[in-house]
């Protein structure tokens, strides 16, 4: 949509591991750089206020790398957020990893049918190392991510339709199918509109629900 409104427009992958929970308080729990702040032109490119841009957050306490291919490194994190949902809905249970990979495949099965690149978790793994090291605050544990923060708030709207939904999106117009996006979808809609608590949902029943 920016680009309709502006001739150049900035893409940034923001990866920042704070919590938000209560009106007003950001909490963040990392160690060393305060987030990744990775940022280049849309759809691809790199000019000097790139370069002024990413040399402002390296000052300001963030890793900031300039990259000419933004939205590879934005669709990488696209697939790493999937699990958000279910993760909202269940926690940190061992059966989480089972969803968080079913849901990726379905993702990287979409996004390549699109023709849509996308950098590797090796490349994330390469790219994080160094700059993340959780610490614990007394009084602040971090239990979950942004859609788990989403619901602790009461918000009554999460990301989900963002993230699920755009690969259910893009898998409709690529005639590839997503059951499992899909049910995440439906399922944290449901949630929402009984104001169920994060983390409540049970575990069996979302396995269940999905066909894992």
């Amino acid at each position: 949509m920016a680009k309709v409104h502006f001739n150049s427009v900035i893409a940034m992958l923001v990866i920042l591991p704070a919590l938000h929970t209560e009106p007003g308080e950001v909490v963040t729990h990392e160690l060393n750089k305060d987030g990744i702040l990775d940022c280049g032109l849309y759809p691809s490119g790199i000019n000097d206020t790139v370069v002024e841009l990413a040399a402002s957050l390296e000052t300001a306490g963030y890793s900031a790398q300039p990259t000419s291919t933004p939205m590879r490194w934005k669709h990488a994190k696209l697939l790493s957020n999937l699990v958000n949902a279910a993760q909202a809905l269940i926690g940190d249970v061992p059966e989480l990893g089972v969803i968080a990979k079913a849901m990726r495949a379905e993702g990287e099965a979409v996004l390549r049918a699109k023709a849509i690149d996308f950098a590797t978790q090796q490349e994330e793994k390469d790219r994080n190392q160094g700059h993340f090291a959780m610490g614990d605050i007394k009084g602040y544990p971090r239990l979950g991510g942004s859609t788990w923060q989403s619901m602790t708030r009461g918000t009554g709207n999460v990301e989900t339709e963002w993230l699920n939904g755009e690969i259910v999106r893009l898998g409709r117009e690529a005639g590839v199918a997503t059951p499992i996006n899909t049910g995440l979808v439906s399922l944290m809609n449901e949630a929402l509109e009984v104001r169920m608590p994060a983390g409540s949902y049970g575990t069996a029943a979302l396995l269940a629900k999905l066909g894992l």
